[in-house]
């Protein structure tokens, strides 16, 4: 099986009628390194649970406890993906400019709710720190204040926005866009890579999808980050007390 995205594979025999062994592996034929085994679970079927990557191939090796003859063979499988948002921020890269990263949140009617964030003289950055969100890299963008994770909204990796591939492959980077605002609200996402001081990320988001914000009840500092699915670099930016603008409708702020 290949993991869709960074997070935790959970597999049992738990219905068997025999007594099962129960492994998994990773690796080609010949050369797996074991993830898990397990025995016995309080009884004669086996359970086991290991951390994977996303994009990774794994597998699961069931036999008979000391070579016994088998049976009925119940298996059951499920994947938990990790929370691409912490509980707290993260340790990012940052802009190498203060000023240089802005936030802007509207909190009004559901559908007039907007969020735009501008990651600009970001640290160099190369393409492939990005990841390949055509294929395998969702991407997170986690809200945090003071008080902890306040939001996360997603651009899942693949997929078709309308009539278009939701992510395409410029020279620099990736863009996502979805005029539909599915599933969290983000609207575009512009990856660009270059040197140092030149890299840039620019997020927009709006409408009924977007997360409910009560923009007067934020606690400074505000912590921006895009969060990728593979749990490679990370990028974001805090906004400290006083904001440029906050007054329970509107917050806006230039980072820190």
């Amino acid at each position: 099986m290949v993991a869709p995205a960074n997070g935790v594979i959970t597999a049992n025999t738990f219905g068997s009628n025999y007594d099962t062994v129960l492994a998994g592996l990773l690796g080609t034929c010949g050369a797996f390194s074991i993830q898990a085994c397990n025995d016995d679970n309080g009884g004669l079927q086996s359970l086991i649970s290991f951390p994977v990557t996303g994009g990774a191939t794994y597998f699961l090796e069931i036999t008979s406890y000391g070579g016994g003859s088998g049976g009925t063979l119940a298996l059951d499988v499920s994947f938990a993906p990790t929370p691409l948002c912490g509980s707290g921020p993260a340790a990012c890269r940052t802009p190498t400019v203060g000023g240089k990263a802005y936030l802007a949140l509207t909190d009004k009617a559901d559908e007039k709710d907007q969020l735009q964030w501008k990651w600009a003289a970001g640290a160099a950055t190369s393409k492939g720190e990005f990841g390949n969100p055509v294929t395998t890299d969702q991407y997170a963008l986690c809200l945090y204040d003071a008080t902890g994770l306040l939001a996360t909204l997603t651009a899942p990796a693949g997929g078709t926005c309308g009539t278009k591939a939701c992510w395409a492959d410029k020279p620099k980077g990736w863009q996502y866009k979805d005029e539909e605002a599915s599933p969290s609200g983000i609207t575009q996402l512009q990856l660009s890579a270059g040197l140092d001081g030149k890299a840039k990320i620019q997020v927009k988001g709006k409408g009924l999808n977007l997360p409910d914000l009560d923009l007067s009840m934020r606690a400074s500092p505000v912590t921006v980050q895009l969060q990728p699915g593979s749990g490679g670099v990370c990028f974001g930016a805090t906004y400290s007390a006083p904001a440029l603008k906050n007054d329970g409708v509107q917050f806006k702020d230039k980072a820190d």
